[in-house]
């Protein structure tokens, strides 16, 4: 069929872009793959969920959530995933966003392709009321990273004082 649109053979850019759009029509068109929503009609909904939670899209979010994404959704393919959307909204100080996925059995200790975890990333930007909601849902104070640490050293990297006392209270050491 795409034989019949492109030389398959050639070297020509105009084949390539040819074969990927042919590809990407034809994952767009199993249900399996897209949302109803119309705004990201052949997105990935698991993808869709984990930038929705970076944007602090709640409303969003709680639609995908309702077509069955994973809480604990990463961007990437398997074996190449980056940050659960746990991680990107307590970094970006998306509190209500953040109750939602702990509501909703998110993973509180889950960690990020690079090791770190939603309290690291709600730490390092200083987002104390997200720090204290981690805290009191179990998330580990002692965890550490091997790019950076422990939660604690990097929350004094920046320095944000406040989040280091809750730190420092909840019982995180360096």
């Amino acid at each position: 069929m795409l034989s019949s649109v492109a030389n398959i053979k050639s070297r020509k850019p105009t084949t390539l872009v040819l074969m990927l759009l042919f590809l990407f029509l034809t994952a767009c068109d199993s249900k399996d793959h897209r949302s109803d929503d119309p705004d990201m009609r052949c997105w990935d909904r698991q993808e869709a969920f984990v930038y929705a939670a970076y944007y602090g899209d709640l409303a969003k979010m709680k639609a995908l959530f309702a077509e069955g994404v994973d809480i604990n959704a990463s961007t990437g393919a398997e074996g190449h995933e980056t940050h659960p959307s746990l991680i990107l909204a307590a970094g970006e100080g998306h509190l209500d966003v953040v109750k939602f996925l702990l509501d909703n059995g998110a993973d509180v200790n889950v960690r990020g392709r690079d090791g770190y975890t939603s309290l690291m990333s709600a730490a390092w930007s200083g987002h104390k009321e997200i720090v204290k909601l981690l805290i009191g849902k179990g998330a580990d104070v002692n965890a550490i990273t091997s790019e950076r640490g422990s939660v604690l050293a990097i929350a004094s990297a920046k320095p944000h004082p406040e989040v280091i006392e809750i730190l420092k209270q909840a019982g995180a050491k360096k």
